[in-house]
């Protein structure tokens, strides 16, 4: 799939391998010609409607708990620098007599067990090894802590600081007019994606439905030991959903760690092309929305309700 492909382009674990310039030709040549945004009927949804404007929600008050969440486990990497440092210092420090061959195998060894062997060759604990387990113990959880803590606290700030808007590629989803235009109350926008010229920061990208949370584990290692790092593995992160929300068939524009202090902002965008009415709009809100539409323009359809299928179909009513 083209999709995966964008992947290895833009989310290599080395930032040098990033191109950029292909993953963006090869993410344009694919986006749809229409893209669909499902509304409540209210008061922001008719500002949208009249000022050509979309609204970008932080990902921390979207209906998915795990959008924007990622996942590493760094105390590994943390254990094995550790490791590393143990055995230099039981080197220089006690000297064992022990044949190299030996002395190497220590590196293969877990972090737990080359400390208990370490402070096994100090003379005040050597015969205290209740002492040294707690001590191993104690350290063990204190890095894993650390992983637990740093890990919450990127998940807070990617959530907390990704905003998004959101759009699907089809009109016709039960689910969605259920969901999301209040029990087929409301409406939906259709959007010309083949002429919106999309300004950076803001970029359409597709959502890639996995049962796996991103994990950014090597990249994060990477980073320690080169000092790069490739940041567009964030939005990687924005991207990627559970199967679950795979029927929502959904592309979103991410604004990465915007600074904007509120829960979400409105943005100037292009036209709309078309707008759909639920099967259950009211008529007062439906007469509303059909004089905007004649004021600028816009083509309406109204959503209708197949009477021997699970279907929706739409006919045209301006």
């Amino acid at each position: 799939m083209w999709i995966d492909e964008f992947v290895k382009k833009l989310f290599p674990i080395d930032v040098r391998d990033v191109k950029y310039d292909e993953a963006c030709a090869l993410l344009n040549k694919n986006i749809p010609s229409s893209l669909y945004k499902y509304k409540a009927y209210n008061d922001y949804a008719l500002t949208n409607l009249k000022e050509d404007t979309i609204w970008f929600n932080k990902s921390s008050a979207l209906n998915d708990p795990y959008d924007c969440s990622l996942t590493f486990d760094i105390s590994k990497h943390a254990k094995k620098r550790a490791v590393d440092l143990a055995i230099d210092i039981l080197v220089k420090g006690y000297k064992p007599e022990m044949p190299e061959e030996e002395l190497k195998k220590l590196y293969a060894l877990e972090y737990e067990k080359v400390l208990e062997f370490g402070l096994s060759l100090d003379h005040d604990l050597s015969s205290k090894p209740d002492e040294i387990q707690k001590f191993v113990q104690f350290t063990s959880a204190l890095l894993d802590r650390s992983n637990s803590d740093f890990l919450t606290s990127l998940i807070e700030r990617s959530q907390e600081g990704n905003f998004l808007s959101c759009f699907s590629e089809i009109n016709d989803s039960i689910l969605m007019w259920s969901h999301y235009t209040h029990n087929h109350q409301g409406f939906c926008l259709e959007y010309d994606f083949r002429q919106t010229v999309l300004e950076r920061p803001l970029s359409i990208v597709p959502v890639i439905y996995s049962n796996q949370v991103v994990d950014i584990s090597e990249y994060l290692l990477y980073s320690f030991q080169v000092g790069d790092f490739n940041g567009h593995v964030f939005k990687y992160a924005a991207m990627n959903k559970s199967t679950e929300w795979s029927y929502e068939k959904e592309w979103r524009i991410i604004v990465p760690f915007a600074l904007y202090e509120g829960g979400g902002f409105n943005y100037s965008f292009a036209p709309i092309k078309a707008i759909y009415l639920g099967t259950k709009i009211n008529s007062k809100h439906r007469e509303e929305i059909l004089e905007i539409a004649r004021e600028k323009q816009i083509n309406v359809f109204q959503m209708i309700m197949k009477r021997n299928e699970f279907k929706l179909y739409q006919e045209q009513i301006l």
